[in-house]
């Protein structure tokens, strides 16, 4: 948890992974503000538009060694979803009926390659990427494609090279869409300039390529306090028990209760022999099955999302510093829940608590003891965080 700004109270939460090609998010959110952290941002959002931007835009964040690797990774995740099963690689001068030609194996990847294609055309792009053209994306990639082709040695020369403009054309597709490589999450919460209520927009990360940030906000990700909506409890990282309180029911009960329904609706609608009731089960009969399921699952939700929304209005009457405390019982017994199931314990020990007002800003209620500082009430820390 870390200030964004000077003038405006904003501040960054990073979960998952802690890098962006090798620096640190939080040494970036530093230079951050130090560079730009006197600009009055009207709203969170135009922040986290700006310090994207910034990233992008600053050299010293941009490893070329981190970059390639990062590069070499997802090239390696595409070319491991197309290629040829074992024992179907090309053989010289070999017999084997299950050895094909370089054409025919590289039709084969090919339609693979467009199929792949086709999907991704139909994913959101980050706004840093959707001005990516093919023709920059060789150019400037030039020497990662031609050492990652030269690389291959499951496939012939002639092979990679026929292949080479549709699994280019592919990969760009897959850079600058969310993938599963890396991801962090940064969760941006304050008010800009221009709010009266605070505002919090996560934003999904995963590296980036050409001085462009791969990063993505989706509409709800975005979640702003209002008059009609007072109180939001937004849980990151691990969720199951905040949303076990919020929802009234544990999230792997919840999933598997599901589950179960799904199957017990098609046990019902598809193996039935000596139906009791014959015209309940005539009027089953002529409702597809999805649509029932559908119908259960959505009145499921309907009732979990009920009862969170319960939640969020009693919470409405509490004060920072109580709601502070109740963030930090969560984060406590999610750490007790983690060592009475011998789960990894990723949660638990110091933790940090902050509010963040209209008016006083950014300020500590707990901080770690090594943080402690004379000044301002031990607000900023000896190391400006």
């Amino acid at each position: 948890m870390i200030r964004l700004c000077e003038s405006v109270p904003i501040s960054v939460m990073i979960t998952g992974n802690a890098d962006f090609l090798q620096t640190p998010w939080e040494t970036i959110v530093r230079y951050y503000r130090k560079y730009r952290g006197h600009t009055d941002h009207a709203t969170v959002e135009d922040a986290v538009h700006d310090f994207f931007t910034y990233v992008a835009k600053t050299d010293l964040f941009w490893e070329p060694a981190a970059e390639q690797d990062w590069f070499f990774q997802i090239a390696n995740n595409l070319y491991c979803e197309v290629k040829p099963l074992d024992g179907y690689f090309i053989e010289e001068d070999s017999d084997d009926p299950a050895c094909l030609d370089s054409e025919e194996v590289a039709n084969g990847i090919i339609n693979c390659l467009k199929c792949i294609y086709k999907g991704l055309r139909s994913k959101k792009k980050s706004c840093q990427f959707e001005s990516f053209s093919i023709k920059r994306f060789r150019t400037i990639c030039k020497d990662y494609l031609d050492t990652y082709f030269c690389n291959n040695t499951e496939l012939t020369d002639d092979t990679m090279q026929l292949i080479r403009p549709d699994f280019e054309k592919t990969l760009l597709a897959e850079f600058g869409t969310i993938l599963e490589n890396d991801i962090a999450t940064l969760v941006f919460s304050g008010y800009g300039k221009n709010e009266d209520f605070p505002s919090l927009v996560a934003v999904t990360v995963s590296e980036g390529l050409d001085h462009r940030v791969n990063y993505h906000i989706e509409e709800s990700d975005i979640i702003s306090i209002s008059d009609g909506r007072p109180v939001a409890v937004c849980p990151f990282a691990q969720k199951d028990i905040i949303k076990s309180l919020l929802r009234g029911v544990h999230t792997s009960w919840s999933e598997d209760a599901l589950d179960r329904l799904d199957k017990t609706l098609h046990r019902i609608l598809y193996n039935l022999d000596d139906p009791s009731d014959e015209v309940l089960f005539k009027k089953l009969f002529n409702i597809p099955s999805q649509d029932l399921i559908d119908k259960f699952i959505d009145e499921g939700m309907d009732l979990l999302n009920g009862n969170q929304r319960d939640w969020e209005t009693r919470l409405a009457d509490y004060d920072l510093e109580s709601l502070a405390s109740l963030a930090e019982s969560l984060i406590e017994l999610t750490g007790f829940h983690r060592i009475l199931t011998f789960a990894q314990e990723g949660v638990g020990g110091p933790v940090d608590l902050a509010v963040i007002s209209k008016n006083d800003g950014f300020i500590w209620l707990k901080r770690k003891s090594w943080y402690h500082h004379k000044d301002v009430n031990g607000q900023y820390g000896s190391l400006g965080i």
